[in-house]
């Protein structure tokens, strides 16, 4: 993926870009970024924050999902993803 872009009325828009990440399963991906974005839209409504945040989490997810993988566990939630990465932060 390339990052996100977002749009908003009060503030315009702009384009948030993302590390790159090999992963051939993106499972849990979308959902731990909608989570990030909808709980920072809602804490802050910082249109640009939150789409930082939700493209970390979602980066963080593939990588999470990635090294469970290779020890041997093949089960992703994203609602556990996004609850520790909230409280991480």
């Amino acid at each position: 993926a390339e990052g996100a872009a977002w749009a908003c009325r009060q503030r315009g828009g702009g384009r948030v870009s993302t590390e790159p990440v090999q992963s051939g399963n993106t499972t849990g991906a979308g959902d731990a970024f909608n989570g990030r974005l909808l709980h920072g839209l809602c804490n802050s409504g910082d249109c640009a924050a939150a789409v930082r945040a939700a493209v970390a989490t979602a980066t963080r997810c593939l990588l999470a999902r990635d090294q469970r993988v290779q020890r041997g566990s093949r089960r992703a939630s994203a609602c556990r993803l996004v609850e520790s990465t909230l409280s991480s932060q």
